[in-house]
């Protein structure tokens, strides 16, 4: 009777060994499952992270562009004053008589300012460092005429 109550036990023990063998395997499963998700973790947070830094750069060239546009504007800005005040000057010769002494005056004044508006503008036609009526500043050694 004790063999078979031994063999029994045995019998019970081989069983459980089945089952517990048969946990181990669906917890190997599960482990590997947990180690692909973890590498695709791993490469979505890679991609993450190249998109996170090209839209840091983009933003970069972005805030680029944008500063240049203000400096753009800002320049245009000054030039259309100074257009606006050739303009206004000329509006002022139109209405005087070309033997006016205020003409020439006026006249003057208008060369300056076309010159100033030329400078800004990178433009300056007609005068070369070379000759003696340029000042350092680039306009003309025009006076009023008094």
């Amino acid at each position: 009777m004790e063999k078979t109550d031994k063999y029994d036990v045995l019998l019970k023990m081989m069983g459980n060994l089945r089952e517990d063998m048969k946990d181990i395997k669906e917890g190997q499963k599960q482990i590997n499952e947990l180690f692909n998700l973890i590498k695709i973790l791993k490469d979505e947070n890679q991609e993450l992270r190249t998109s996170m830094s090209k839209l840091e750069k983009r933003m970069q060239r972005d805030e680029i562009e944008r500063k240049n546009d203000e400096r753009y504007e800002i320049v245009q800005r000054k030039m259309s004053h100074q257009e606006q005040s050739v303009r206004k000057n000329n509006i002022i010769i139109k209405g005087l008589d070309k033997n006016d002494e205020r003409y020439e005056i006026v006249q003057r004044k208008m060369s300056h300012q076309e010159q100033s508006v030329r400078k800004n503008n990178i433009i300056i036609k007609g005068l070369e460092t070379s000759d003696t009526t340029v000042t350092q500043d680039g306009s003309s050694g025009y006076g009023l005429v008094s």
